[in-house]
């Protein structure tokens, strides 16, 4: 303490004149006089080396990410329908728009239009034909906005071949109507087995303070177990939806290892800055988008939207005017 309060000058100017933060770390328990004397003069002190530096890389990451929302936005092209065309088919929409009624509008703004839709049917015998036209394994999926979380409801079939197609349509039925007696089903969608690919979420969430967010995450239908997730203010160019892939933990799963070729990255990408824009230009009508699982497929072969959901904003009743 004695050298400390010889030095508190130097500190403190040390303190004004950096344009770095300085920490302080002691590998022995410091007197209490130290302790006040380094926060007379502005420094934090660490009495062990892992707390300092996880602190200096938090710093470092806000700084980087504060640099990154600082930035202008740049322009990016992306296909934008008409607005209020847009908004009129949107507010026309029911409540929830499952996959079936969610997927024309995200093609609007060219999401999910690299993969057919597939066939909404409402019998077996309808299951089987369109199974058998597809010509190779399909998946079959309930379609309810009653039911957005399909795959525990056991609402979903894959795999299927086009003779099994009919017993999968009455399954997926039957566990619908155990799982949600008054869910409206609006039929089965029967659609092709997408390649296989490395599982990311994406969507739209809305936060009291920042609105908009987009949401990415590596894990598609694990997500809530991996929690490997980051989120970003809408609109965002490809700058930065390249930086919000980044701060993934898991990010590295997308690129080439154990002898697999690296994903698809720039498809991911349009397709993050496509949904972010979409999100930006109605972000008074919608209030979640859910893209889950997204398959990122391997360098220029895109990526496939297994499943899609829309939420769209509550709207406040009006008054009637006063007779």
């Amino acid at each position: 303490s004695a050298f400390l309060e010889t030095d508190l000058p130097k500190l403190q100017a040390l303190g004004r004149e950096s344009r770095k933060p300085v920490f302080m770390w002691t590998y022995t328990l410091p007197s209490e006089r130290s302790v006040e004397i380094l926060n007379e003069a502005g420094y934090p002190l660490f009495i062990g080396a892992p707390g300092c530096a996880r602190t200096m890389r938090v710093l470092a990451d806000y700084r980087a990410l504060r640099e990154r929302c600082l930035q202008p936005i740049s322009d990016t092209v992306v296909p934008r329908p008409p607005p209020a065309k847009f908004r009129a088919e949107l507010l026309a929409a029911p409540p929830v728009l499952c996959e079936w009624h969610a997927r024309p509008l995200l093609a609007r703004y060219g999401i999910g239009v690299e993969r057919l839709p597939g066939e909404l049917v409402s019998s077996a015998a309808d299951a089987e034909m369109a199974a058998r036209n597809l010509g190779r394994p399909a998946a079959l999926k309930v379609q309810s906005a009653d039911i957005p979380h399909k795959t525990e409801a056991g609402a979903v079939a894959l795999n299927i071949s086009a003779d099994g197609a009919a017993n999968a349509y009455e399954r997926v039925l039957a566990s619908a109507t155990k799982h949600a007696p008054q869910a409206r089903i609006d039929g089965v969608l029967v659609q092709p087995m997408a390649p296989p690919g490395r599982e990311v979420i994406l969507g739209i969430t809305r936060d009291a303070t920042w609105g908009p967010l987009l949401m990415a995450g590596i894990g598609g239908v694990l997500v809530e177990a991996l929690g490997d997730v980051a989120l970003a203010p809408v609109p965002l160019d490809r700058a930065a939806a390249t930086a919000l892939l980044a701060r993934l933990k898991g990010a590295a799963v997308l690129g080439p290892y154990r002898g697999a070729p690296g994903g698809d990255i720039d498809a991911l990408i349009d397709v993050i800055v496509r949904l972010s824009q979409l999100a930006a230009d109605h972000a008074d009508d919608i209030a979640e988008i859910d893209l889950n699982p997204v398959l990122v497929h391997e360098k220029r072969h895109g990526v496939s939207i297994v499943d899609a959901l829309i939420v769209k904003q509550p709207r406040a009743p009006q008054r009637r005017a006063a007779e």
